[in-house]
């Protein structure tokens, strides 16, 4: 999925739950509206899936409601860093630098796994925590020049 069409789900998936907790008697016309400019106000054309993810893990903070979007996002961006790790996993092990590519893959788990907790705690907490270039090609080169 390109970030384009993944801006178009996350356009989407809050109007979907807008309209639904609106039918709901859940959030006024208002705080739709708000939600609504906010979402589109973030949302830019050609963003890169680093940007779109740093823009969602605020979605959650501001407005529980766009709790889904930003955990689409999430998936997204998870799905291509793994994807980059994995491409460069197979060309270190071609290299016959196993270890390496063991310690890239144990980095990567270790990333995604502080990642989520700190882009989506369990307990109410500042997005911005969440440290660190977002952009997967960059983390890729960060583990490779860190290895």
């Amino acid at each position: 999925m390109n970030t384009d069409t993944t801006i178009k789900q996350v356009e989407q998936d809050a109007l979907q739950a807008l309209t639904d907790q609106l039918r709901t008697g859940k959030i006024t016309e208002e705080h739709a509206r708000r939600i609504a400019a906010f979402v589109l106000q973030s949302l830019k054309q050609n963003m890169t899936i680093g940007e779109l993810w740093n823009v969602a893990k605020n979605f959650e903070y501001h407005f529980p409601e766009l709790t889904k979007a930003a955990l689409d996002v999430n998936e997204e961006y998870s799905k291509q860093l793994r994807q980059i790790v994995l491409q460069e996993v197979d060309k270190l092990i071609a290299q016959g630098r196993i270890a390496e590519a063991n310690s890239l893959l144990e980095a990567t788990i270790k990333r995604e796994h502080d990642m989520a907790v700190k882009t989506f705690p369990h307990e109410p907490n500042n997005p911005q925590e969440a440290s660190g270039d977002a952009d997967p090609e960059k983390v890729l080169t960060d583990f490779v020049n860190e290895s």
